[in-house]
């Protein structure tokens, strides 16, 4: 995966894996964190109701511990994942879309200026990043 810090898919593994280790009993999770298990309950599935008991917690599951510095930190690692292949294939079409739009555009008076081909060019660049920074990445998380 290749987020930035704070990244909503970070937190909501966040989110998951604290619901994970609330199915071993709330009881249990609050009793290692100093709070009731009725509390633990009531937090299932808000990771912002965790506060700090989340840090703590974190202490001793090594899972959780690094979700929370890939959330704080990013993650630049290039792995695919096949889940969002779909969404990252429709970026790039509404991107080359676009781009078809605006290359039309720019040749119905049958030449590019400096200010079209800068324009295209970040377009251009856009679709390049995208499709090697997630869809081919994602494409092969697919392919195995």
């Amino acid at each position: 995966m290749s987020a930035a810090a704070g990244h909503p898919l970070q937190r909501s593994r966040i989110a998951e894996r604290l619901l994970a280790l609330t199915e071993d009993g709330a009881r249990s999770i609050g009793r290692q964190i100093g709070v009731a298990g009725s509390t633990v309950s009531r937090w299932e599935g808000d990771p912002y109701a965790w506060g700090f008991h989340a840090v703590d917690l974190a202490i001793k599951d090594d899972a959780l511990r690094d979700l929370l510095i890939a959330y704080l930190t990013g993650e630049t690692q290039a792995s695919g994942e096949a889940v969002r292949v779909q969404g990252d294939l429709f970026a790039v079409l509404t991107s080359c879309t676009e781009l078809m739009h605006e290359v039309a555009r720019d040749l119905k008076d049958g030449r590019i200026d400096k200010r079209e081909a800068a324009r295209l060019l970040k377009l251009m660049r856009k679709v390049v990043q995208l499709i090697e920074s997630r869809v081919i990445p994602d494409l092969e998380a697919l392919h195995g």
